[in-house]
């Protein structure tokens, strides 16, 4: 963690699978769970959020749940609802519940397909 992160009561840090690095000027608020892997980059605020093995660039705003994904900075995922093995650009605003699904709705194979 470095010096000048701030880090509030009632925050949760699992490091029991990886590790987890929070970058200067980060703010992690209070009822957030960190799992690692992960990494909190610059400036970047959490707040209200479950953070599951996942790298968050600089100057972001994270909240909800977020699992296995890589956020490029700038990107804002403020509000409830989940993001689960994505990659986010830079300078993307996830509105109010947005979520994604990482599995099919009969749990069987997703499959994707190449060309014509």
């Amino acid at each position: 963690m470095a010096k000048d992160a701030v880090i509030h009561n009632l925050v949760c840090i699992d490091v029991s699978d990886g590790p987890v690095y929070i970058d200067k000027g980060a703010v992690i608020r209070p009822f957030t769970t960190i799992i690692g892997p992960s990494y909190i980059g610059r400036d970047t605020i959490v707040e209200r959020a479950k953070i599951i093995k996942s790298s968050i660039g600089p100057v972001c705003r994270m909240g909800g749940e977020v699992e296995a994904c890589t956020f490029q900075g700038y990107s804002n995922k403020y509000h409830e609802g989940f993001i689960g093995h994505s990659f986010i650009g830079e300078w993307v605003n996830l509105g109010a519940l947005t979520t994604n699904s990482d599995i099919k709705n009969n749990y069987g194979s997703v499959k994707v397909f190449f060309g014509i």
